[in-house]
């Protein structure tokens, strides 16, 4: 697999599993984001049918996200072009990749499908826990079959065990 083939995939996977929204909405951490979710006001106001109560404007929605999960220089009331979203993705990709390649340099010497799932990882749990992790401890080692396994450690959120980390984390593994 070429390098651009890789970048491709890459870009494939973190599309996959982020999904795309054109509209900046709050981080599901948020106080903003659970008052909605409890009010069952969510779903309209991430679709655009309905505003912020004035009751919630208060509250904090930061860190907003837009497109395929990009929350940097992001703010509430951002919309995109489904073009603007997948450009910024691909910018925001080889900048996780270089940081990635940067953490671990040992991925220097290694199949680019393997930079393409420490890549994947980093985008989804970020640069710093992506440079803490075990994958990248064991890449540098060489020892891959632990990299591999490593990546099912990061299927939580929030202390719950999600579907779909669950299902991403199985994908870079293998992909690894």
């Amino acid at each position: 697999m070429t390098q651009a083939e890789a970048f491709e995939l890459l870009v494939k996977v973190v599309m996959g599993f982020e999904g795309c929204h054109l509209r900046a909405y709050p981080d599901p951490a948020s106080p903003l984001y659970k008052q909605l979710a409890k009010m069952g006001l969510l779903r309209a106001y991430m679709s655009g049918k309905h505003p912020v109560p004035p009751a919630l404007a208060a509250l904090s929605g930061k860190p907003w996200t837009i497109g395929y999960g990009e929350t940097a220089g992001i703010t509430e009331g951002m919309e995109w072009t489904q073009e603007q979203a997948e450009l910024r993705l691909r910018l925001r990709l080889a900048q996780f990749m270089l940081a990635v390649y940067k953490a671990c340099p040992a991925l220097f010497l290694l199949e680019p499908e393997r930079v393409v799932a420490c890549t994947s990882l980093a985008y989804n749990i970020g640069n710093g826990a992506f440079g803490a992790s075990s994958v990248r401890r064991h890449t540098m080692r060489g020892n891959y079959a632990a990299a591999a396994k490593s990546f099912l450690l990061w299927r939580f959120a929030q202390g719950r065990e999600m579907a779909g980390l669950v299902s991403r984390r199985k994908l870079e593994s293998l992909i690894y």
